[in-house]
């Protein structure tokens, strides 16, 4: 997005038109999206490991 803006707003490296304005945007969402599921899987996996550590720790120590 920055490189859009800046190039094509500031330097006039490339036309703005509303198709490559759409394109960029959906770009940036999808990226933006699959982004977000993998990092919330991730984190997921590693809660479900330190719970699993915290149980295994209590479990030793009682």
């Amino acid at each position: 997005m920055v490189v859009y803006g800046i190039g094509g707003g500031v330097f006039h490296w490339f036309e703005w038109k509303w198709i490559y304005i759409i394109e960029v945007a959906l770009i940036c969402m999808m990226v933006f999206v699959v982004t977000y599921i993998v990092i919330y899987y991730h984190d997921q996996y590693l809660a479900q490991k330190i719970n699993q550590k915290i149980e295994e720790w209590n479990h030793e120590n009682h």
